[in-house]
This record gives structure tokens, C-alpha cells and sequence, in this order.
């Protein structure tokens, strides 16, 4: 769809345009629609290695680490802070998603990592 579209769809509608991230569509009779998009379920485990599972576990976004709270081969259990990342003036504390071995810490305190960029691995 373009950004912005005018126009009747078979009545329907005046005007519809996406503004940033979101979705407006005003109507003949005077009413509006706001469409708001929201995470999905595979969006909200992005900085887990997906639910439950093992693996690497990825910056949920750009930050600073702030803390390492284990050293690879600890034994760490499912929730458990494995360390903390500081972005835009918060703290956000980097789970374990699972049982397991702490296979590697990939940054050390202080690095400044992107979004995406792993973590730590948890076999």
C-alpha cells in the first residue's frame, strides 16, 4: 500500500495514510480507524533464543553491558540472570531461557553491542 491514499473504496472511506508505524483511515461518516501494529509472539522472545530452547541468546536492542553475572561453564537454570544490558537509561536483565551450560559470553562489560548481536550461548 502507498503511504498515503485518498479516494472512495466503494464508499468506504475519505483518506488513508500510515504515519510512522501507524494506520489511519477516516470515513464519510466523520469516524476514524487507528491500526496500531503490535509484537508478535516470535517478536517478544527475540532477545531469548526463542522460548525454552538453547542456543545464543541475542541483544533484545543496541545497549552497553552493563554486568556479566557468569563465566562460560557455569551451570545456569531457566530465568536465571546471566547478565544486564543499559539501554536508553534502563536496565534490562538478560535471562536465561533455558536449563544449561554457559557455553560462551561473547561481550565483556563495558562493549557496546548492536541489536541482535549475541550475547551469551547456553547449552
Amino acid at each position: 500500500m502507498s503511504p498515503e491514499k485518498q479516494g472512495m473504496a466503494g464508499g468506504r472511506y475519505i483518506k488513508c495514510s500510515l504515519f510512522l508505524m501507524f494506520l489511519y483511515s477516516l470515513f464519510q461518516d466523520g469516524s476514524f480507524e487507528v491500526q496500531v501494529p503490535t509484537l508478535g509472539p516470535i517478536d517478544r522472545t527475540a532477545g531469548e533464543a526463542g522460548a525454552g530452547s538453547s542456543g545464543t541468546i541475542a541483544s533484545p536492542m543496541p545497549g552497553t553491558i552493563e554486568k556479566v553475572n557468569v563465566k562460560e561453564g557455569d551451570v545456569v537454570k531457566k530465568g536465571q540472570p546471566l547478565g544486564t544490558l543499559v539501554a536508553m537509561k534502563m536496565e534490562h536483565i538478560i535471562k536465561s531461557p533455558c536449563d544449561g551450560i554457559v557455553e560462551k559470553v561473547h561481550h565483556q562489560v563495558g562493549k557496546t553491542v548492536a541489536k541482535g548481536s549475541g550475547l551469551f550461548t547456553v547449552k
